[in-house]
């Protein structure tokens, strides 16, 4: 059977007790269980979802054994499961919450959780790892953006894939500096995310040379941003970067804008391109913003996960670049459980910080990703792409943009 053409027929049925696990026919032993700490209800919620709907997806073409050509030859031929044990799911919500996420990472593991994926906020994955380091589980928050998630103390148990802020603040100001901007503004909503990621661009662009000459905070909940637009005005900085969690708010900043930043360079941390929320709430004033994305269309792996995806998932409107990296954390997972032979934490920490150079469905062909035990996010500035948003909210390339080595 074609690798591509299995992974297509692939479609989720949900996760139940071992007969019931979809895939998992034949499959003996106790089912090797997976946490995912997801948000329902929080400012993550708009992504968290669909992450988690990727993480079944994966789990069911585990238990089946339908792999894209890309990791045919890393599992073999025949492998099905993980330590040939059917795959399940458990979630736990925690709102996008730091303190309901350090119990929802406890819930899990007294659920029997090997491992446990965050799809939640970077605020909620700071406070995980802590009980990840405690009970010595592997963890992996695939996007979460704040480089401080593995960084110590307690982060000796988590990772993370997607380029996080301390890879995008280097690559954002890059750009800015090649562009001649010399002073910045930031904006952002009252969430713990939002506040966590606009320090951490802020120490990236300080660091780099650049001014901040306004902050502005738009209250999670807010149905105007006016004030915060005149501030920024006033201000008059060579650039805006925008550090929102809230979509909604997000959208509602360039709403409220308009035309009165005209002249005035926008970015935004890609979580302007977790959802079309902010684009829907925008309507046009969003022409122009740019952002980083981590999608190729050239990547045939990436290519072909995503499309086998959406197929399995008519209802999806808009695919968000988070999704796709929910699968490359549960392979890693796979992969490292499979190398030790058991699922001792220790063990498979360890394997993960020496994997290199493993197949990745972000970025450009040929990219992948590799950790160390110096560095647990396995990404690099090579995934990121300069984006544009159109009118309608669809993503170009900024092809007038360029990373800097």
């Amino acid at each position: 059977m074609v690798a591509g053409a299995a992974l297509i027929s692939v479609g989720l049925t949900g996760c139940g007790g071992t007969d019931e696990l979809p895939g998992a026919e034949g499959l003996e032993g106790d089912p090797l269980v997976i946490g995912v700490i997801m948000d329902t209800s929080g400012t993550a919620s708009f992504y968290s979802e669909q992450a988690v709907e990727m993480i079944e997806y994966a789990a069911e073409a585990t238990n089946t054994g339908e792999f894209p050509v890309a990791l045919q030859g890393l599992f073999g031929e025949g492998s099905r499961g993980i330590l040939d044990r059917p795959v399940k799911i458990v979630t736990e919500d925690d709102g996008s919450d730091p303190n309901r996420a350090v119990q929802a990472a406890r819930k899990l593991i007294a659920a029997g959780a090997e491992a446990i994926i965050s799809t939640s906020g970077s605020a909620s994955a700071l406070q995980s790892r802590i009980v990840c380091e405690e009970e010595k589980i592997p963890c992996i928050a695939p996007y979460s953006s704040s480089g401080a998630i593995v960084q110590q103390p307690n982060a000796g148990y988590m990772f993370t894939i997607a380029p996080n802020s301390t890879v995008q603040g280097a690559s954002f100001s890059g750009i800015f500096k090649e562009n001649g901007y010399e002073t910045y503004a930031i904006v952002g909503d009252s969430s713990p995310t939002s506040a966590a990621v606009a320090d951490l661009y802020k120490a990236a662009f300080d660091d780099a040379g650049l001014q901040m000459v306004a902050r502005e905070v738009v209250p999670v909940g807010s149905t105007d941003a006016t004030a915060q637009v005149s501030r920024v005005r006033s201000a008059n900085p060579d650039v805006v970067f925008d550090s929102f969690a809230a979509l909604s708010e997000e959208g509602l900043f360039y709403k409220s804008a308009g035309d009165s930043l005209d002249g005035i360079a926008r970015w935004g941390n890609n979580g302007l391109i977790t959802s079309d929320e902010p684009a829907k709430v925008a309507g046009p004033d969003i022409e122009g913003v740019k952002t980083l994305d981590v999608r190729s269309i050239e990547n045939a792996y990436g290519v072909e996960v995503q499309d086998a995806f959406e197929k399995a998932h008519p209802d999806i409107d808009y695919l968000s670049w988070t999704t796709i990296c929910n699968w490359e954390a549960f392979m890693v997972l796979k992969h490292a459980f499979e190398e030790v032979g058991s699922t001792d934490g220790p063990d498979v920490v360890a394997e993960i910080e020496g994997l290199k150079d493993f197949p990745s469905v972000l970025g450009p062909p040929g990219y992948t990703t590799s950790f160390s035990a110096d560095n647990h996010n396995g990404s690099s500035s090579k995934a990121l792409v300069p984006v544009v948003l159109e009118a309608d909210g669809s993503i170009a390339l900024a092809d007038d943009e360029t990373i800097p080595d």
